[in-house]
């Protein structure tokens, strides 16, 4: 099996679009059931309708900026993402080659201030 319960992914919803949920079943017959996070569910989500969320971070060495800089546009698509244990994500390197990984920890950035948006990952590449 590709996924397994607790997986984050996109699943087509009703074989049209594609909306972030959860998987929440594995059938014996190779399909899943996804709970969507606006709350619907699909019962019998076939795995070809479903791929992993991921999120992408573009790592620019070699400039004068600071190493991880997120553009402003990316920053408002992607703020009310909350980073879990098991999340799946791809990193751009160098401009050319793309690293995946799965979040193991989210912890805060600095002890000293726990309410910070700030999170730092630790990942398994």
């Amino acid at each position: 099996r590709k996924f397994q319960v607790g997986d984050k992914v996109k699943a087509k919803w009703k074989n049209k679009f594609r909306f972030n949920g959860r998987i929440t079943e594995c059938h014996a017959d190779g399909t899943y059931r996804v709970k969507f996070d606006d709350g619907d569910e699909g019962s019998r989500t076939a795995e070809a309708h479903i791929s992993f969320q991921t999120f992408t971070v573009s790592l620019r060495s070699g400039t004068s900026l600071p190493e991880f800089i997120v553009p402003l546009f990316r920053y408002h698509r992607n703020d009310s993402h909350l980073w879990a244990p098991g999340d799946r994500f791809r990193m751009r390197f160098e401009g050319d080659l793309i690293f995946g990984g799965i979040v193991r920890a989210v912890k805060p950035i600095d002890r000293s201030y726990p309410a910070s948006p700030w999170s730092s990952l630790e990942v398994k590449w």
